[in-house]
């Protein structure tokens, strides 16, 4: 029961997944596995792996029905097919949200600046550790970023792809968790981008953190209770503490 009790109950699901920098890692039930986890069964290649994720799929399909069973949710009352119509109309209004685009924009972009690296970092001020951990920072971030917001974006839609205006109102829904920690990872983007330019190659850094910035303005005018959301743990010091 102790040992229950040390876990923060849905740390992981705002966080930025970067366990080897987190200081939360003995209290979270994800890392606490991730730690479990051999290296055959992190191997896509392995069978182990297939047979770690076989269980995952397992574990979380009788957690789903438990859950059902407990709030009374009748898992058959949709069918198939509404449901399949349903995620097509989702992901295709996520798709098309300006805020999507801008993301996905950024994420493409960001690859093709970052396979040229050695065309631009050469210019940057900082020394060769420094230039790393800015890199790292893009590098982890960079598809993450889209992800959380189109996660967000499909968490303020209601089964018939209408504006949930009770998610988005909502400062502890998960589509404002979502996007709060998009809005931590653009943040800290921004700062590693800023950290690299020079005047000799602000040409191919600055459209970068332009469009950072337009993603963050836009996410916090679209979700404006975003910044309210407190994150489990983290947001919580007093807790923590």
């Amino acid at each position: 029961m102790e040992r229950e009790e040390n876990f923060i109950s849905g740390i992981h699901n705002y966080c930025d997944r970067w366990c080897e920098r987190c200081p939360f890692t003995a209290r979270c039930r994800v890392a606490e596995a991730e730690q479990e986890t051999t290296d055959e069964e992190r191997d896509i290649t392995n069978e182990a792996f297939w047979h770690r994720l076989a269980a995952n799929f397992a574990a979380a399909q009788i957690m789903l029905l438990e859950k059902a069973e407990e709030f009374g949710v009748d898992l058959n009352a949709i069918s198939e097919e509404e449901y399949a119509s349903h995620r097509d109309r989702e992901d295709e209004i996520v798709k098309n949200d300006a805020l999507t685009r801008f993301a996905e924009k950024y994420r493409q972009d960001a690859q093709k600046t970052l396979e040229a690296k050695n065309e631009w970092l050469i210019f940057s001020a900082l020394d060769e550790t420094a230039q790393e951990e800015m890199l790292s920072i893009i590098y982890w971030y960079q598809f993450f970023i889209s992800a959380k917001i189109q996660r967000g974006l499909s968490g303020i839609l209601d089964f018939d792809g209408n504006l949930d205006e009770e998610q988005l109102n909502d400062a502890q829904s998960d589509a404002n968790g979502s996007i709060k920690i998009a809005l931590i990872a653009v943040t800290r983007s921004l700062m590693a981008w800023t950290a690299l330019m020079t005047n000799e190659n602000s040409q191919t850094i600055s459209p970068f953190i332009s469009l950072l910035e337009i993603i963050k303005q836009t996410a916090a005018k679209k979700f404006p209770n975003a910044k309210n959301f407190i994150r489990p743990g983290f947001d919580e010091i007093e807790f923590v503490m």
